[in-house]
């Protein structure tokens, strides 16, 4: 068992607590087996007035729970490990909104996959905003697991075109043979 510093948004407070999590295992696989979660060292800190209430103990029943915050350096057995495709969210948790990259099998879409899997999922490159006493919060994170059954909303986030779009240089290498072996014609760079 490892401690480590739990980060976890409730419907109304943020929990910050230390976990005993067993040696190898990922947070989401250790909070999908479980329904509740004992936690040491506590500290709730309300969403709408910041105020704080410390506790010795506390189990936190996992169905209270939107998310929670993953080390990024924990990546669980290379045994369980995938290879995925992944898909830029947005997804709307209560008072949170999170952004980041949800991961799925590759012959399928990520999204899809969510109504299939357990109910902690992880995304990565993650950005986590609320409202917390007022104040707007944002955090970007590594990894972040939230729970699908309190999800009000999933969807993908559409491409935005850029600048660089704007000057119309092709996606591939216009000297690049395709599988018919026809080549690629590029106009002039001074047209």
């Amino acid at each position: 068992m490892a401690d480590f510093e739990l980060t976890a948004y409730s419907g109304d407070c943020v929990v910050y607590a230390m976990l005993d999590l067993p040696d190898g295992q990922r947070l989401s696989d250790f909070l999908n087996d479980a329904g509740t979660i004992a936690l040491t060292n506590v500290k709730l800190q309300a969403l709408d007035d910041g105020r704080v209430v410390e506790l010795a103990d506390l189990d936190l029943d996992l169905d209270d729970v939107c998310a929670v915050i993953s080390p990024a350096e924990q990546r669980g057995s290379g045994q369980r490990r995938i290879r995925t495709r992944t898909a830029r969210v947005e997804i709307k948790l209560g008072p949170y909104e999170v952004l980041g990259h949800l991961h799925g099998p590759t012959s399928g879409d990520p999204l899809l996959a969510v109504s299939r899997r357990q109910r902690m999922i992880p995304v990565t490159e993650a950005t986590i905003a609320y409202t917390m006493a007022g104040q707007t919060r944002i955090l970007d994170l590594d990894v972040i697991v939230f729970n699908r059954d309190l999800a009000k909303m999933v969807t993908q986030v559409k491409y935005e075109p850029s600048k660089i779009d704007d000057f119309g240089y092709s996606k591939v290498d216009p000297n690049a043979r395709d599988l018919t072996h026809e080549l690629y014609v590029s106009r002039p760079m001074d047209e």
